[in-house]
């Protein structure tokens, strides 16, 4: 007679102790998929898994809310609204970062402090261009790098002996990889693009050197001052297209200049060729 209690009770802990234990697993599971690596191999490696954890933060946000995470007040107050589905390790850029000015969320200001990143403070709604870039780096002591990434969790590297601050925030990547200032650029810029290619080259330096398209007998090939780009040639059998670009100090695509003069007539015949 006595057994029957005991087994109910028994019963009822199981019970109890299997809700509590799945509560706190949910509570738990959003930092667990984002949180900083303990043992990563370098600084390369830190920097861009605490950027995607961000990026990818940003994204859930802006699925959890149906727009970006914007504060009028600025970035860390900003990056704050991700407070809820982000451990605030993942604000350091550097193991430095993380040790030494350890990152985390002020709750009384509403304000994520120490962090290693820059935010675009913009409010774009429902009409933000995924090509933008999201997130800079900040300064990175003894190192050029500066680490970019626009929203799906594509991350850019830009070297530099002055760090541009926040100026690369808003900025587009072109789908050959190049910073460019504006979307009426992006757009122009992209029009001429490769797609598809099949056959790239990179330099020793790593630096895009060519892009083939044999199926349409396409070849871009890319030229540099320096470390920036000064040229694509857009080469269509026998005629080609060249695409001149001035830079600004970051080497950001300003201003684009095509010749010859009939180089819309050139690439209307690639584009019948794509056609056939």
């Amino acid at each position: 007679m006595n057994a029957q209690p005991v087994v109910i009770l028994t019963r009822s802990l199981y019970a109890v102790t299997a809700t509590l234990m799945v509560v706190v697993l949910i509570s738990i599971i959003p930092h667990i998929a984002y949180t900083c690596p303990r043992d990563s191999s370098s600084e390369d490696t830190f920097a861009r898994h605490n950027m995607r954890q961000l990026l990818a933060a940003i994204m859930e946000y802006q699925e959890r809310n149906g727009k970006l995470p914007f504060h009028s007040n600025g970035s860390d107050q900003s990056l704050y609204l991700l407070n809820k589905i982000v451990a605030p390790s993942c604000l350091a850029s550097t193991r430095a970062n993380s040790s030494k000015q350890s990152p985390y969320w002020d709750h009384k200001s509403k304000m994520a402090c120490n962090t290693g990143w820059e935010y675009l403070n913009e409010n774009f709604n429902n009409s933000y261009n995924p090509d933008r870039i999201l997130l800079v780096s900040k300064l990175i002591p003894n190192s050029t790098t500066v680490y970019m990434g626009r929203k799906y969790g594509e991350i850019f590297t830009l070297h530099c002996r002055n760090h541009p601050g926040r100026k690369p925030l808003g900025m587009l990547v072109t789908n050959d990889g190049f910073l460019i200032a504006s979307d009426e650029l992006s757009e122009e810029w992209s029009y001429t693009a490769p797609a598809r290619a099949k056959e790239i080259s990179i330099s020793d330096n790593g630096k895009l050197r060519e892009m083939m398209i044999p199926e349409i007998g396409t070849v871009y090939r890319y030229s540099y001052n320096e470390e920036n780009l000064s040229q694509r040639r857009v080469i269509i059998g026998s005629e080609e297209i060249i695409e001149s670009v001035a830079v600004d100090e970051i080497g950001c695509i300003v201003e684009i200049h095509r010749s010859p003069n009939n180089w819309l007539d050139i690439w209307s015949k690639l584009k019948m060729r794509k056609a056939e």
